[in-house]
This record gives structure tokens, C-alpha cells and sequence, in this order.
């Protein structure tokens, strides 16, 4: 990103205001890094030259919202774009409303997208980042004695009594705000692809054992928010851990109450370890890498076969047959 002076107004393509800085401008800016080959910015009040600015996308300075002239400020007194929830725009956020499909498809990179998940992207990147910013920067955001997003970016402002230059802080918290926003799309992305997969393996799956051919991030909420029957129904999950171990997961019954499981492991396996769980409760086959971790984990070696013999069964008699049909016996 460059920053210019007011002189080489051929080379603007993007205007906001001059320091301090603040979140919201902060985070547009990084933004549209992600869609211009080179941000050349400047900073500036100027309303003679912000209107004189033809081809840059003016943000939170100038007094005008129109996309179609490509001017987003939030801070006149017409201005009336807000959330369904209440939740008024600043400039990042008219900012992601306009572009943020375009720098969903920009930071994918090489990831298969489609238009869909593009936009859900784009509405879980907004409700879990960007609208916090927006309400702080219109005073509706809490106040809960922890560092925000918006508190962190401020803090890269120039201090008072050290020499330091207004536009190498801004820019440094621009760095800043890149990383999380490029980090945040990338982990919505990921987190769209991991549910539709585990709708995936909610549809395949017969009874109440979900399998899974490898760890799927954020598996346990796609399967407790799943509108699918399937899922109401489903007791554990079995999936191969990033270790090559296999994993059996007893699954809770809501969000709210993912201590509990809908169907816990025999209370006597808790913390066990070994051959120990073998020899006391009548488990066989149970390798020396078996642990117990809790009433709702369960770990072993991935090509070890499994028979539980207890007199009340938790996991159904099926278990074995289903997982003795996917690769990697179990």
C-alpha cells in the first residue's frame, strides 16, 4: 500500500481521512488491498479534491453514501443503512457489503468456492468481525473491559510524546488488520467447505454413528445447528484424528450443553488407559495406545478391530460392521 501526497491525484485510487485512524477505515482500507494490485491512498479532508477524485473509492471522509459513485461514508445525517438487527454500517462495512464477495473469491485463491458459499462467507465474516466494528464505531458496541478488534487497531496510533509519523502507524495498522481479515475469511471459508461436508456425512449416515474419513473442522456444530432429522438422532461420531488415530466422540446434546452427551460412555471407562480397560470391563481387543479422555472421547490405533462386550453396551452393535465397510478397519 502506498500512501500519497495530495499532489498525484492520477495515481488515487482510494481516499479516507487523515489521522487519527480508527477500525472501521482501518479494516475498508485493508479490504481493498485484496482487490487492487496497489492501494494508493491519501488521506485527506480536502473536499475539493476528494470531489475532484473520479476513479478512487472514497471511505468514512466526504459526507456522501453511493456506491455507484463509489463514495461510502457513514457520517452524514441521511445516512440510514443498518443492519436487520439494528446494527448501523460504518465504512468497513459498506465497504464488505459492496466488495466482499470479490474478496472472498480473491483470498480463496486456488480453494473451490462457488457463488454460494461466497456469500455465506461474506454474511459469517460480517456478523463475527465486522459489524463489531461498525457498532464501536457508532457507539453501539459493549463495553466489557476486554480488548476489542476496534481497541487493538487504535492502539497503533501515533503516541504524543514519541516522534512517530501519522501514515507509517496507519499502515502498520493496516498490516495489522490484513492479516486478521485475510486469516478470518480463510477460516470461514474453511468452516463453510467442513459443513458441508459433515450435511455429507450426516446423510450417509445409518443409525446413530456418524463416520467420518478424516477430522473436519467444526464438525460437532454443523452437526447440533443441522436442520438434517438425521442429525437429531446421531449418538457418536468416529473419525481419524491429524495423528492417524481413530477417534469415537460422544455427541452433546445441544450448543448449550456440550459438557453432556446424548449418550455417554460407561461412567467406569473414564481416565482409563491400556490393556487396564480390558481386563476390568471386559472390553477385549483393546489396544495399549487406547485412552479414555473424559466420558465423551475415545482414542486408539486406526487398524486395531474393537469388541465391547459390556453388559450394557453404550455404543450400538452395529458399530463394528459399519466401520469394518469404510477404509481403515475399525
Amino acid at each position: 500500500m502506498g500512501i500519497l501526497r495530495q499532489e498525484a491525484m492520477e495515481k488515487i485510487n482510494a481516499i479516507t481521512h487523515p489521522a487519527p485512524h480508527h477500525a472501521d477505515e482501518t479494516f475498508a482500507t485493508a479490504m481493498l488491498q485484496f482487490l487492487f494490485p496497489e492501494v494508493n491512498l491519501v488521506r485527506t479532508r480536502d473536499p475539493e479534491m476528494i470531489d475532484s477524485a473520479k476513479n478512487a473509492i472514497i471511505y468514512d471522509v466526504g459526507g456522501v453514501f453511493d456506491p455507484e459513485k463509489k463514495r461510502f461514508d457513514h457520517h452524514q445525517r441521511d445516512f440510514a443503512e443498518v443492519r436487520p438487527d439494528g446494527t448501523k454500517y460504518s465504512s468497513a462495512g459498506l465497504i464488505w457489503r459492496e466488495y466482499g464477495v470479490d474478496i472472498v473469491f480473491a483470498v480463496g485463491g486456488s480453494k473451490v468456492i462457488d457463488a454460494g458459499m461466497a456469500n455465506e462467507v461474506v454474511d459469517r465474516v460480517d456478523r463475527n468481525l465486522v459489524k463489531g466494528i461498525d457498532a464501536r464505531d457508532n457507539g453501539q458496541g459493549e463495553e466489557i473491559g476486554a480488548m476489542s478488534v476496534s481497541a487493538a487497531i487504535s492502539v497503533f496510533n501515533p503516541l504524543w510524546d514519541e516522534n512517530e509519523d501519522d501514515d507509517a502507524c496507519f499502515a502498520f495498522a493496516v498490516n495489522v488488520a490484513s492479516m486478521i481479515l485475510e486469516r478470518e475469511i480463510k477460516y470461514e471459508i474453511s468452516s463453510v467447505h467442513g459443513c458441508r461436508l459433515t450435511e455429507e456425512a450426516i446423510e450417509a449416515s445409518d443409525g446413530p454413528i456418524m463416520v467420518m474419513d478424516r477430522f473436519i473442522g467444526g464438525w460437532l456444530e454443523a452437526v447440533l445447528t443441522s436442520d438434517s432429522p438425521k442429525a437429531a438422532d446421531l449418538l457418536y461420531a468416529v473419525f481419524q484424528g491429524k495423528d492417524g488415530n481413530w477417534d469415537v466422540q460422544a455427541i452433546p446434546p445441544s450448543l448449550e450443553n456440550r459438557t453432556g452427551q446424548r449418550k455417554p460412555f460407561p461412567e467406569e471407562w473414564r481416565g482409563l488407559r491400556g490393556g487396564k480397560s480390558s481386563q476390568e470391563f471386559r472390553v477385549s481387543e483393546v489396544p495399549s495406545s487406547a485412552m479414555w479422555q473424559g466420558s465423551s472421547l475415545w482414542r486408539r490405533r486406526k487398524t486395531m478391530r474393537l469388541r465391547l462386550q459390556t453388559k450394557q453396551p453404550s455404543i450400538p452393535p452395529n458399530f463394528i460392521k459399519k466401520r469394518s465397510e469404510q477404509s481403515g478397519r475399525f
